[in-house]
């Protein structure tokens, strides 16, 4: 479909707003028109079958004019054969107008020799360079002023690389593909660090793939050394429903002892070594190490964190640090409590946040000790000896510690003491 596509195209086409010309050929081919050129046209056959015609559409006085093996030619029909490495010019009343250059594509073929994927020297961390060996024999071409001109051939690589999908919070296959001129028969490709092994698939040149045309194609396999790393650090949520701040949706903080995931995420490497370091930020020097890619770290105190993660695999070093933050302590006292089944505050609870030392006893109003816990995520749910307790008022007292310290380096104390609404 591609071939006949080019053709219908080709028979049908004027090459510009104001050129009064056009092509018609059997054998795929292009129009280059790009001012660029200092040209009409160059025209680039695949072969130049029988039947092949450069067509003059205008009207008035025409000479087709050009020159072969030494010998130059006018012509005034309104169409003419052309030949490889021949520039034709379409004189209107005598004045040069149109330039049009041919070239037969079959006459100059391209061969993949080799692809080199050595390490560069400089930058291989940044960086991943391949060199493909070729043979593709030179291109030129004539503009309007009579120069000769060499025209670029490219050739291209496609290969598969690493690429880390934000929402999937994973590593997945990315497609790319680079293209380079031809220099002195090779193609030098400098490509972002390409992140996991790879085949190269080195192919062209980009005449051939313009005009549909079985291309040649050598390979070559590309060991990788860059490393990167997309570290997460997630928070192992408790089921208290009565502690604050446990929520890991927009950033890593929360009360006190905070359990957190930490994942390295490194590209897909083979064994890269991963290390982590926490420290607080007040001692950079206390840290802690760990040589895993996955570390479940419980952060105890109050404070602001830093855990680095460093992955390196000999050649390459890659460094990102996370922030994670303990919360300041809170103790929070209900005043009532309904204890009705309803699922709606049928305990009294407190509620609470990095609290590391915690004491409550509750009394009723004559001095019996109703409930008493350790446990800030418990509460009392309103019984007393597995029977509901009465409609009233009960006392408590609450002796506990939170995670943080004060200005004189103990840490905070809370004494409390109360009262609180039984109700059904």
């Amino acid at each position: 479909m591609r071939k006949l596509s080019l053709l219908i195209i080709s028979l049908l086409m004027v090459i510009t707003a104001d050129a009064q010309f056009t092509i018609t050929s059997s054998a795929e081919h292009l129009l280059l028109t790009d001012t660029k050129y200092n040209i009409d046209a160059i025209a680039i056959f695949n072969s130049i079958p029988a039947g092949t015609t450069l067509n003059y559409t205008g009207g008035g006085n025409f000479t087709w004019s050009y020159t072969i093996a030494g010998e130059t030619y006018t012509s005034t029909q309104t169409s003419i054969t052309p030949e490889d490495a021949v520039q034709y010019t379409i004189l209107i009343n005598g004045v040069p107008t149109y330039y049009i250059y041919v070239i037969d594509y079959s006459l100059y073929p391209v061969t993949c020799s080799q692809v080199i994927t050595d390490v560069p020297i400089d930058n291989p961390c940044e960086i991943s360079e391949i060199d493909v060996i070729v043979n593709a024999p030179d291109l030129q071409y004539v503009d309007r002023n009579g120069n000769t001109r060499p025209l670029p051939r490219f050739y291209h690589i496609a290969y598969t690389t690493s690429a880390w999908d934000a929402a999937d919070k994973s590593w997945k296959d990315s497609a790319a593909v680079a293209t380079a001129p031809i220099v002195m028969g090779k193609a030098s490709f400098v490509v972002p660090a390409i992140l996991q092994d790879a085949v190269i698939a080195a192919y062209g040149d980009s005449l051939a793939v313009d005009m549909g045309l079985p291309i040649d194609t050598c390979y070559g396999s590309f060991q990788a050394v860059a490393v990167q790393a997309h570290p997460i650090g997630t928070i192992i949520e408790r089921d208290a429903k009565n502690e604050k701040d446990r929520s890991s949706q927009a950033s890593i903080q929360g009360s006190a002892p905070l359990v957190v995931q930490l994942k390295a995420n490194p590209n897909p490497l083979t064994n890269p070594f991963v290390e982590w370091f926490i420290w607080n930020v007040t001692d950079s020097n206390a840290f802690r190490r760990f040589a895993d890619e996955t570390v479940n770290y419980t952060f105890e105190e109050t404070g602001d964190y830093k855990a680095k993660v460093v992955v390196q695999n000999g050649e390459c070093s890659y460094t990102e640090t996370l922030e994670i933050r303990t919360m300041e302590s809170l103790l929070e006292v209900p005043n009532v409590f309904t204890p009705n089944d309803d699922g709606i505050n049928d305990e009294f609870r407190v509620a609470y946040k990095s609290i590391k030392e915690f004491h409550i006893w509750i009394y009723n109003r004559w001095g019996r000790l109703v409930y008493k816990s350790t446990d800030p995520a418990k509460g009392w749910d309103g019984r007393i000896n597995g029977k509901p307790a009465s409609v009233g008022t009960y006392y408590y007292i609450i002796n506990a510690y939170g995670e943080d310290k004060n200005d004189k380096g103990k840490r905070v104390h809370y004494k409390l003491s109360g009262d609180c609404n039984l109700l059904r």
